[in-house]
Order: C-alpha cells, then structure tokens, then sequence
C-alpha cells in the first residue's frame, strides 16, 4: 500500500495538473479551421513538437 501525499500537496498537485491540461489542450477541428493559415501552421509546428519523441542518443557514445 502506498502512502497518500499530505492534503495540502495533494491540493497543489492538482492546481498544477490543471494548469497543466489548459497550456496542452488540443484544439477541436472547428478550432483549427478558424486560425489563420500562419496561426495553423504554428499550432502544428508546437503540437507536433509536443508529441515527437526525443531523438535518441547512444549512451555508449558519452565518453
């Protein structure tokens, strides 16, 4: 059994998870289509940056 946190930092912790969900909400469809073409294009830019994966690194290659 795991320990729950003190109510005090469960409360912030959830202040900042909803923070957090409003700065990445995806936009609806109806949304995009209402951007401007040079808005679209940065929202896909941003958007796709926040899915992507890092580019992997050998480990092996730090010495």
């Amino acid at each position: 059994m795991s320990a729950s946190p003190p109510p005090d930092v469960a409360v912030a912790a959830q202040k900042v998870q909803s923070w957090l969900d409003s700065q990445q909400r995806a936009l609806t469809p109806d949304e995009i289509a209402n951007l401007s073409p040079a808005d679209r294009l940065e929202y896909t830019r941003a958007r796709s940056q926040q899915t992507s994966m890092p580019a992997w690194k050998d480990p092996r290659a730090t010495k």
